[in-house]
């Protein structure tokens, strides 16, 4: 978060740009492999500066779904700040400017994942829209007096939402560049402003304040294999979390729940001839102990009277169930010798009609397969060899098979510690730690007496999790650390106190704090604001020890650090 509270104080004081959808010349036979932007695009997402924390290449490494590589489309959502009446010489349309996307490959030879081989990049000038015009009647309230005014996206509703910034999409055309992708990439999307990229344009311009949108759910297609990680280069190492190597396109953590919003899509393959064997899930990630359900389906079959296959999986990582799916294929009486049984990484289906019964034909499900969460870990199940579909007369239909499903199991942690109070002996009353991340969030009480608090069954990833833990109670700062959770951690986490003081609980010590305290000095406790007291430390008194929580912390804005 620390990132893009500071990013939307930077990014604001530049100025705006509006969203341009460009669609043009996608072949219509192509699927989404893996998307992360949101549908409907609202009037303004989170979005990562170029210009404005001095960077040259913002990406993430991803997973794509199913098994089409052939890439036709890129379609980047970008972020515009700009108006165009600080740039009237330009067209009203928009203005030109150059993206380029390079695609890596993955290097997994370390501890985490870095940056692979190049495997190509590709340059598109665009036409970017200015942001709309400043709606002051609507939109009354500055973020700052040196900011413009926001705009409305449809005054009265249903969005009647202010915004500084546009979001809008561009699409790199690419469907005859002959790009074959990998199962798993690293990608960036590289701009160049007026101080910095490759090279700087070395004139101030509407592109200081072009923005990458970033989206804050998970993508609805493909896997996002590090929710707390992207891939920027940026030349200052205060924006990295840890600081660190600058200059480079690098691995940076610390983004949740921020993830790029982009989709990039494929050209379907020309249907085959006949019938295919296809693995599918709607939940392609689980925890131990879960269950995740792949069902295996025919498409267009004709004349079917029996069939065999075998799916393989990771024996270490999950259990499973397999069972014969009748609503397409019905086994009900016939002859099965291999009776839908799963056992060392494999599950076995196997069945012949019985007469009278007649063939089947058209599409279905014939199989499932539950599997259950043991490890974490990730795994591909596929569609073994030796497969046979056959007609009535014992002749082979020939078929394609497709695949295979990648499925991660995630497992959990634990996380325990200890948060007191200045100026008072226990807590008195209880207080909230929440954690928040790729899951949950997941929040606990701390104990009114010791302070002590702990959260079980936290989901983490293969690879780790980031978590932001938040301690809170009301008349006090909140605090705020980060840490990666890793699978089957018990955490314990630093003992942390909170600072006193702000009795109106605005998440600010100032002078109405002491305005409030000192009203009531020296009798009965009052109300501060709608929530807060000026009874500071909880003993019934306003005195003195009250007054010096929020003297000595004056100034102070939560949440402080852990």
């Amino acid at each position: 978060m620390k990132k893009f509270q500071r990013l939307i104080s930077i990014l604001i004081v530049l100025c705006m740009v509006i969203p341009l959808t460009f669609v043009t010349g996608v072949s219509a036979a192509s699927t989404a492999i893996f998307n992360s932007i949101p549908d409907p695009l609202p009037g303004n997402l989170p979005s990562q500066p170029y210009q404005a924390q001095q960077a040259t290449e913002v990406g993430d490494y991803i997973h794509f779904a199913g098994t089409e590589r052939n890439l036709s489309s890129v379609t980047v959502t970008m972020s515009g700040w700009a108006l165009h009446s600080e740039y009237p010489a330009m067209p009203a349309a928009g203005f030109n400017h150059d993206l380029t996307l390079n695609i890596y490959n993955v290097d997994k030879s370390g501890a985490t994942p870095a940056l692979g081989s190049l495997i190509k990049t590709v340059t598109k000038n665009f036409v970017m829209q200015w942001r709309p015009a400043e709606d002051p009647t609507n939109c009354p309230t500055k973020d700052n007096p040196g900011y413009a005014y926001k705009w409305q996206k449809t005054p009265g509703a249903p969005d009647t939402n202010c915004y500084n910034g546009f979001v809008f999409n561009v699409v790199f055309d690419l469907s005859s560049e002959g790009i074959t992708l990998p199962d798993e990439i690293i990608y960036g999307i590289a701009s160049n402003t007026q101080t910095y990229g490759n090279p700087p344009i070395g004139v101030p311009g509407p592109y200081n304040s072009l923005n990458f949108a970033l989206n804050t759910t998970v993508p609805s297609v493909g896997t996002d294999v590090e929710p707390d990680a992207v891939f920027w280069n940026t030349i200052t190492a205060g924006w990295y979390t840890g600081g660190g190597i600058t200059g480079t396109f690098r691995r940076d953590t610390g983004w949740t729940p921020y993830v790029p919003a982009i989709r990039f899509d494929v050209t379907l393959a020309p249907p085959v001839p006949g019938t295919s064997i296809v693995p599918t899930t709607d939940t392609p990630l689980f925890c131990t102990g879960e269950t995740s359900k792949v069902k295996i389906n025919l498409n267009d079959v004709a004349n079917l009277y029996g069939y065999q296959f075998q799916v393989n999986y990771d024996a270490t990582k999950v259990s499973a169930t397999g069972a014969f799916n009748n609503s397409f294929f019905d086994t009900t009486g016939d002859y099965a010798p291999w009776n839908a049984t799963c056992s060392a990484g494999t599950c076995k289906f196997s069945v012949s009609k019985l007469a009278p019964q007649t063939p089947s034909n058209g599409s279905g499900t014939v199989a499932e397969i539950n599997f259950t969460g043991l490890q974490v870990g990730e795994f591909d199940v596929t569609i073994g060899a030796g497969d046979i579909l056959s007609d009535r007369d014992a002749n082979v239909i020939g078929h394609t098979v497709g695949g295979p499903v990648h499925l991660t199991v995630c497992g959990f942690a634990t996380v325990n510690g200890v948060v007191s109070l200045q100026g008072r002996p226990t807590p008195i009353n209880s207080g909230t730690v929440t954690l928040t991340g790729a899951f949950g969030p997941y929040s606990a009480n701390f104990n009114s007496s010791t302070g002590a608090w702990s959260i079980p069954n936290i989901k983490v990833m293969p690879g780790g999790t980031n978590y932001t833990f938040d301690a809170a109670h009301g008349l006090y700062l909140g605090n705020r650390m980060t840490h990666a959770l890793m699978p089957g951690e018990t955490y314990a986490a630093a003992a942390t106190k909170l600072k006193g003081g702000d009795a109106d609980n605005t998440g600010l010590i100032d002078v109405s704090d002491i305005t409030c305290i000192s009203g009531s000095f020296g009798a009965a406790p009052v109300t501060c604001g709608a929530t807060g007291s000026s009874d500071i430390n909880a003993d019934g008194l306003v005195n003195i020890l009250d007054l010096v929580l929020p003297g000595g912390n004056y100034g102070l804005l939560a949440p402080q650090g852990w």
